[in-house]
């Protein structure tokens, strides 16, 4: 988390827990795509809140940009917002990821799908895509990079035309 004086925070408190999250500004739309996405995500941040999942405070760059526990659908959501999740990165964090039991979810945040186009051939397979301009919308790369090919290619073919 950052914790330069400059950077404003908002609150974000849930009925289940009784802590207060504090989630950087420039994460306030992250936020937003998270809960469109996994309504019921609750955000996991602190020592207290990691370690029953297994998760432990690591080196710094091995940690995502967030990590959100979704009860209904069992499973760990692992979220960049400030990079995409490459290869390199997804081995990072699986890797700082594996002790847990729960299923994991990694996502990688983009502001369009025009920015998409811009990083698509370095995102990894196996990862998710969410949209901060369609909160709605997501994009799952299969981790056959046959499938994920061809989904490459319709998705460049129809951002041509």
């Amino acid at each position: 988390m950052c914790r330069a004086p400059c950077c404003s925070y908002l609150v974000h408190a849930t009925e289940r827990f009784s802590h207060i999250v504090l989630i950087p500004m420039h994460n306030a739309a992250l936020r937003s795509v998270l809960l469109q996405q996994v309504p019921d995500a609750i955000v996991l941040e602190g020592l207290s809140a990691l370690e029953p999942f297994g998760l432990g405070i690591g080196a710094i760059e091995a940690m995502p940009g967030l990590v959100a526990w979704s009860p209904q659908h069992t499973c760990l959501f692992f979220v960049e917002s400030l990079r995409v999740f490459d290869e390199q990165r997804l081995r990072a964090v699986r890797l700082w990821s594996h002790l847990t039991k729960a299923q994991r979810v990694f996502v990688s945040v983009l502001a369009s799908r025009s920015a998409f186009a811009l990083h698509m051939g370095s995102i990894a397979y196996g990862t998710h895509v969410w949209f901060i301009n369609e909160p709605d919308r997501s994009v799952f790369l299969s981790d056959s990079p046959e499938a994920s090919e061809r989904y490459r290619e319709v998705q460049m073919a129809v951002k041509r035309c």
